[in-house]
């Protein structure tokens, strides 16, 4: 499962386990989507990423529109931008680790280089990483950033907020 594309709701709930295994989940925090075809599967609103199970999955539309039951999470939007810049991407991930979250406040600006290279394969098997300033979790503006980024970036640092990737 690690380092392979989820491939519907199954594989997600399997990788949201994993995240809250791994201690990358900070209480309940964060939320995860896989995309079959033209189907979103997003974790709900106040869903625990490590309990979550195929049946708790919200199913949208790329265009965002809830087929059945539950409320999706209220980051709908930054998933649909990174699905939408970026056709090839299967799954999108949103953990608050706390280390993240810590290393954001602590940096003086946002800017496209949050995290500095450690060693020379950094940037190979990493990439640049860019920090957003602090935006209200679930805001337009927050959402639009994201997007803003989407199409340069496999994964954004948000201020005080976590990952997106």
């Amino acid at each position: 499962m690690l380092g392979q594309q989820p491939e519907g709701p199954d594989d997600l709930c399997a990788a949201c386990h994993h995240l809250t295994q791994s201690g990358l989940i900070y209480s309940a925090g964060g939320n995860a989507s896989v995309r079959v075809g033209d189907v979103v599967y997003i974790t709900p609103t106040g869903g625990v990423l490590g309990r979550m199970q195929p049946a708790d999955l919200v199913q949208t539309t790329l265009d965002g529109v809830v087929c059945g039951g539950g409320v999706p999470s209220k980051e709908l939007g930054m998933h649909l931008a990174l699905y939408r810049a970026r056709p090839a991407v299967r799954a999108v991930v949103h953990p608050h680790p706390a280390a993240a979250i810590a290393w954001s406040m602590r940096q003086p600006a946002p800017g496209l280089d949050a995290i500095p290279a450690t060693n020379a394969g950094f940037y190979i098997r990493a990439g640049q990483a860019p920090l957003l300033p602090y935006f209200p979790s679930g805001s337009r503006e927050l959402h639009e950033a994201v997007a803003h980024l989407a199409t340069d970036f496999a994964a954004v640092l948000l201020g005080n907020h976590g990952v997106i990737a």
